[in-house]
Formats: structure tokens, sequence, C-alpha cells
């Protein structure tokens, strides 16, 4: 088990230091994110960082990064979907009652 000693703070398990790396890239997501950043960001060296998330993910940081890009990029099409659906039941809905008047 991998853990980070951080000044003054409690150490790390490698899961809760890369759950912690996760939420960073899910909040970078848009950016351009790469070893540097991953580096930077966890503390780890690239060793570490393709360990944990081959333990917890099951697969590779970049790999894990482009899945969860598509994933976000389907779930806002849908959420896209929805909003036109939803503004197009309004629209049906607000004929209706001009005609039934």
């Amino acid at each position: 088990m991998l853990i980070q000693f951080q000044s003054g703070a409690k150490p790390q398990t490698s899961e809760q230091q890369l759950e912690k790396l996760c939420a960073w890239i899910d909040s970078h997501i848009d950016e351009s994110i790469g070893w540097p950043e991953l580096i930077q960001q966890s503390g780890l060296d690239f060793n570490n960082i393709q360990y944990i998330f081959s333990r917890y993910k099951s697969t590779t940081p970049m790999t894990w990064i482009r899945n969860r890009r598509l994933e976000l990029h389907e779930t806002k099409k849908k959420s896209l979907n929805a909003v036109a659906y939803q503004n197009r039941v309004a629209k049906s809905e607000s004929r209706f009652a001009s005609h039934a008047q």
C-alpha cells in the first residue's frame, strides 16, 4: 500500500490519493491533462500513479481520463436532449392550450 506523508496531515492511503486525483481530473476534464499534471497534483511518480489506477480502476490513467471524458460528454448530450424534448413538449402544450380556449 502506498502512503504519502504530508506535513501536518494524516497519511493518505493510495486509494484516497486516487480518489482525490480523480476528483481533480473531473474538475479539470475540459483541460489538457498529461503526466506532468497528474504527477504535480498527486505528488506521486509515474509508476505509483500507474499502479494505483491499475489496482483500483483496472485501467491506465490516460484510458480512464479518455473514458471519463466520453462518459461526461454522453451525460451532457443526454441532458441537452432532455431539455430539448421538454421545450418541445412545453411548446406543444402551449399551442394546445391556446387552441382549446
